[in-house]
């Protein structure tokens, strides 16, 4: 999140929100494209997402607010290209 605190999110480029991606997984200690040509839906593939956005990797499933009452989405469009 502090990468993205402070920062217009409107007027980053995907190039920007890319960046933005590969140091969030760097920090978790993941490579970027961890996902790719992992099967959609498959054991691996939620393990792997879990790894890489950890709470939220749901974040879209309306109970996440009530789950997580004190934490702040992360930007979809940060979590676009670590989810692809």
């Amino acid at each position: 999140m502090r990468l993205v605190e402070g920062t217009d999110l409107r007027a980053m480029s995907h190039a920007d929100w890319e960046k933005r991606a590969k140091a969030y997984l760097d920090a978790r200690g993941l490579k970027v494209e961890t996902l790719r040509g992992v099967e959609f839906g498959s054991d691996e593939f939620d393990y792997r997402t879990d790894e890489a956005l950890g709470i939220h990797a749901n974040r879209d499933h309306k109970g996440w607010p009530l789950s997580y009452p004190n934490e702040r989405k992360l930007p979809s469009q940060l979590v676009r290209p670590i989810a692809s």
